[in-house]
This record gives structure tokens, C-alpha cells and sequence, in this order.
């Protein structure tokens, strides 16, 4: 006589591989969030270093204003790539999308008693609130906040990052 499994055990089996990748799924998506956010911080932390470059050789800011100005900046700076290059390639903001085109790190300039830039990035929820909700992993990988790195002690009541 032939041993076979009956159907009852191959359902079984099937749930059980259903149950096992219902678990690893979110696991997954977890994890790829984590390494965008992490993409995201190491560019604007390469931005940095080539804005301050740019700044220790030409006394300023790339774009900055008058003083008592503040401007942002949503289409890159091509001063930081041509023709002295600061950066290889202005970075793109994964998180920020519109229709088929991912759009370049939001950065800005400010002018006052003293000179501060600041980048930004839209951060996992997709949604601009402009650098005044700071993103926060530990309220979920999908929490409201935007990425930022700045110069400024007092910008927001944020430290510097």
C-alpha cells in the first residue's frame, strides 16, 4: 500500500507557510523603511560636508540671500557640482515624489546675525511639514516627521544633528 499525504495535512502545511509569511512580511518592510531612513541621513550627511566646503571657500552659503531672508531651494544647487565639485551628485529625496520623478532634498538658507543652512527630507510618511515635525523611529518606521540636518542651534528649538 502507497503513503501518501491526505489533503487535510497539505492545507495544514499551506497555513502554516501563510502564517510564517504573514510574520516576515511586515518584518520585511520594516527593515526596507530602516535602510531608506538610513540612505536619507547619510546623504544629507554628505550634503553637509559639501556645503561646509563650499562655504570654507567662498565666504558663504551656495544661494545665500540678503540678509534677513530665508529661501529654499527644491531643484538642487548645481554650485556644489560644476564647476568645483563638492558632491559627485545632489541627492534625491527617496520620500518625495511627484508623479513619475523623485525630486531633490529640500535645502535651505537663512541670513540673520548669523549665516545657518538646513536640508530636508519628507521621511517615510511622504508628507511635507516642512522640518517642523522631526521624525521619530521609535513611534513606528511610518511615523509622521521629516528628516532634517542643520547648522542652526536655534531653528525650531532643535539641537544641531
Amino acid at each position: 500500500m502507497k503513503r501518501a499525504f491526505t489533503l487535510i495535512e497539505l492545507l495544514i502545511v499551506a497555513a502554516i507557510l501563510a502564517i510564517l509569511a504573514a510574520i516576515a512580511l511586515p518584518n520585511f518592510l520594516e527593515a526596507q523603511t530602516r535602510s531608506k531612513v538610513a540612505r536619507m541621513a547619510a546623504d544629507m550627511r554628505s550634503l553637509a560636508s559639501a556645503m561646509e566646503t563650499y562655504h570654507v571657500d567662498w565666504g558663504c552659503y551656495p544661494r545665500n540671500p540678503s540678509d534677513n531672508m530665508c529661501m529654499l531651494v527644491l531643484d538642487g544647487l548645481p554650485e556644489l557640482t560644476t564647476p568645483a565639485a563638492y558632491i559627485s551628485r545632489y541627492p534625491m529625496d527617496i520620500f518625495h515624489w511627484e508623479g513619475e520623478r523623485v525630486r531633490p532634498i529640500v535645502y535651505g538658507t537663512c541670513s540673520s546675525a548669523q549665516s545657518y543652512w538646513y536640508v530636508y527630507s519628507y521621511g517615510p510618511d511622504r508628507k511635507n511639514q516642512y522640518a517642523a515635525v522631526l521624525y521619530d523611529p521609535t513611534n513606528g518606521t511610518v511615523s509622521a516627521g521629516d528628516l532634517k540636518r542643520t547648522t542652526a542651534r536655534d531653528v525650531l528649538a532643535v539641537a544641531p544633528q
